[in-house]
């Protein structure tokens, strides 16, 4: 699943992933498996990851 964009004019703006979301891909990070599998299976970048980590 990925973010949904929205079109302002001409320009395509990334809406935000829903907080929900946020939580329970961290808390698999938290569980105990990888960053790379995570983003992989949910179909997220690993840098969302990592900035969603801090």
């Amino acid at each position: 699943m990925g973010a949904v964009r929205l079109i302002i004019g001409r320009v395509s703006v990334p809406r935000p992933y829903p907080t929900q979301f946020r939580r329970q891909a961290l808390a698999l990070v938290a569980s105990g498996r990888t960053v790379v599998d995570v983003a992989a299976s949910l179909g997220v970048t690993q840098s969302c990851l990592y900035r969603w980590k801090q």
